[in-house]
């Protein structure tokens, strides 16, 4: 890896997830996969840690308490600033797809191996890899 490549800004995801040993295996997981990652434990802390600095994907946990899943990407969809952020739900229970259509990029069941998290992630960046180039 030259300096250039290291210097490049990684793709930065932020991930909520109510269990704190999920949200540390899938943020181990994007690390590891050269992805930059910050954590949120519900889907209030999720938008805050959002403004000012949004990531460019965010992965979310469906069943969380004080605001889950959807209602974040519903909120994430319902703001200007981040109308257009890829949401990508993860659930053991998935949702009927009619209340998901609009509001998320993709569905996953869990447990989600760190392949295929990475190929979604990718899939709804366009393709552009952990350091920002295709």
């Amino acid at each position: 890896m030259t300096d250039n490549d290291q210097d490049k800004k990684k793709v930065s995801i932020l991930v909520v997830e109510d269990e704190p040993s999920i949200r540390a295996a899938i943020c181990l997981l994007l690390e590891f996969h050269g992805f930059s990652c910050t954590q949120a434990t519900n889907g209030l802390e999720a938008i805050t840690k959002m403004d000012g600095d949004p990531p460019a994907v965010v992965v979310t946990d469906y069943m969380m308490p004080r605001m889950d899943g959807l209602s974040l990407a519903r909120a994430i969809r319902g703001d200007s600033r981040y109308a257009d952020l890829p949401v990508i739900l993860i659930t053991g229970i998935p949702p009927p797809n009619t209340l998901t259509a609009d509001l998320v990029d993709e569905v996953m069941q869990k447990p989600v191996g760190g392949g295929r998290l990475t190929q979604a992630i990718r899939r709804v960046l366009g393709g552009r890899g952990a350091g920002g180039t295709q």
